[in-house]
This record gives structure tokens, C-alpha cells and sequence, in this order.
């Protein structure tokens, strides 16, 4: 089927979300469009929508704008979070990896048994490409005086130049032993470390791009530790395995095994108590959630 819909003017969509009963003040709203896009507006919408394409007559403009903030700052405190975590896994990653094999053979098949030959192939080429474009200080010195011998940097130097993707690669790959010794730092089973860390990956690149949280559906189950073991993500509070609320209750668990937490917590609970009157912010956050051990 071709696609034929024209472009609309900004003039044009702000008729169009007036005539489907959007309540707004035209001249507020066109100047709304003009540096936000219809489709990032009418995302927020959705929810508000009826099965005769009407908007219910319970949103506004003003409202559309709160949830706009309020997801905004939700996206930057965990942006916060995961910066924080993604640095101390990497360190944590270059520490055991090396101890265990040495400072160069993330490059080699060997210590890599669970990396797929292409996987493999293609980190080291995403490693090489970060290398020749960085402009650290620490980097320009070791292959200014090692490059002729070794083409790619110690881990504990490559670690601060690779993407966070890649550095789930290097994770992923790396023998069982080795996952569960970098788990035990963090205090949960490899298996459920290693859904973590893919989930939050995901969860950094919806926020680095701005994308909409609020109302959303991740597409991703987190695994979760078992209840005999970790009765605080099952009792008083039942953490569900699919939501933000989900990816919130993982960072704050990871951000006070660090240690970095304290001031976070409290932080999403101010975020919480300023925007509880936000429509849905009660179907992402459950009644009791602030009982929960994992965030007392």
C-alpha cells in the first residue's frame, strides 16, 4: 500500500487536534508545533483517545504540558542513575576481565566463549574505531608509545572509550565463571545481572534520545532475583518484570549496592509526590510502592 497522506502545515495539525475535541488555546498550541513534532505530541495523547479518534474532554493543553515536564525529568533522573551505574560496571568489567586474562585478550576468541564470530569480529572493529577517533589524553600516549605493537589498548583504558552497547558485547561474551564473578559484586545471579544490564542499555537509549517514557510499554521482560533468596522484590511491594517501574526499582538497587543512591531515592519520590495528580502515573508506579524494602 502507498503511503499518501500530505505533510500538514502547523496550522493545519493544530485544526486538526482542535476538530478531534483537543481543548487548547490555537495560538498556544501553533506555538507548541512549531518546535515540537505532531507525532511526539499525539504519543502523549494516546491515552486520551477514544474509539472515535475524539479526545477525551478530562486532557487540555496545560495538562498535555505537565505530563510533558514530568516525563522529561523523569527521563533525566534516570539518565543519572544509569550514568552512574554504567561507569561502575565497566570498572568492574575491565577489573575481574583483566585479573582473569590479561589486559589484551578481550581481543582474542578464546576469552570470549559465549560471543558469537561476528559479535566478536564486530566489537573488536567498534573498539579499533573508537580508538582512532578519541582524543584522550591517555589514549594518544599508549599508542603513541606502544602502537606499534599492540593495536588496541589495555581493557582498563578501552573500557572508557566504548560504547555502552559494546560493553554489554564484552559482558555477554566472557565465560560463565567469569559472569558470575562480576555479578556477585553486584549482588544478584549472572543471569539476572546480565538481563539487567540489556534492559538498561535500552532504557539509556530511549532517554539519550528524548524518546517518550510516560505511558509506555517497554517490550522487554527484566528478570528478576528468586523470592526465596530476595523476598524484598516480592513482599510487601510485588515488583512486576516489564514496566519503568521495573527499570526504576533495578537502578535504585544498583545505585545503593555502589553506593550512590541516597540523594536518587529520595529524588524519584519528590519527582512522585510533585506529579502524583499526572493521569497514569499511578498504572507505572504500584499504590504501595514506597513500602517496598527496596526503596526504604
Amino acid at each position: 500500500m502507498i503511503y499518501s497522506k500530505p505533510p500538514l502545515t502547523i496550522n493545519d495539525q493544530a485544526d486538526l487536534l482542535i476538530s478531534r475535541g483537543f481543548i487548547a488555546d490555537k495560538e498556544k498550541l501553533l506555538e507548541y508545533l512549531r518546535y515540537n513534532n505532531y507525532y511526539r505530541l499525539t504519543g502523549y495523547l494516546y491515552p486520551f483517545r477514544r474509539p472515535d479518534e475524539r479526545y477525551s474532554s478530562s486532557i487540555n493543553l496545560e495538562k498535555i504540558l505537565t505530563i510533558c515536564e514530568y516525563d522529561q525529568k523523569l527521563r533525566n533522573h534516570l539518565l543519572s542513575a544509569i550514568d552512574k551505574i554504567e561507569v561502575s560496571f565497566r570498572s568492574v568489567i575491565a577489573y575481574h576481565f583483566s585479573m582473569a586474562n590479561g589486559p589484551f585478550a578481550y581481543t582474542d576468541k578464546s576469552a570470549l566463549p559465549e560471543l558469537e564470530d561476528y559479535r566478536r569480529i564486530q566489537l573488536i572493529e567498534n573498539i579499533h574505531k573508537e580508538t582512532e577517533r578519541s582524543r584522550e589524553e591517555f589514549i594518544r600516549h599508549f599508542m603513541n608509545k606502544y602502537g606499534d605493537i599492540h593495536k588496541e589498548p589495555p581493557l582498563w583504558m578501552a573500557v572508557e572509550i566504548m560504547t555502552f552497547g559494546s560493553i554489554v558485547s564484552l559482558y555477554r561474551g566472557v565465560s560463565n565463571s567469569l559472569k558470575q564473578t562480576i555479578a556477585k559484586d553486584f549482588g544478584v545471579p549472572d543471569q539476572v545481572l546480565s538481563s539487567w544490564i540489556v534492559g538498561i542499555n535500552s532504557i539509556r537509549n530511549i532517554c539519550a534520545h528524548h524518546s517518550r517514557l510516560y505511558n509506555r510499554r517497554l517490550g522487554y521482560s527484566f528478570k528478576l532475583p528468586r523470592e526465596r533468596k530476595h523476598p524484598e522484590w516480592f513482599s510487601p511491594v510485588r515488583i512486576s518484570n516489564s514496566n519503568v517501574f521495573t527499570a526504576l526499582t533495578i537502578c535504585n538497587y544498583l545505585l545503593s549496592v555502589i553506593g550512590a543512591g541516597s540523594s536518587w531515592s529520595s529524588e524519584i519520590k519528590d519527582l512522585f509526590d510533585k506529579y502524583e495528580s499526572v493521569p497514569e502515573i499511578k498504572n507505572t508506579f504500584p499504590r504501595n510502592w514506597q513500602q517496598s524494602k527496596l526503596w526504604t
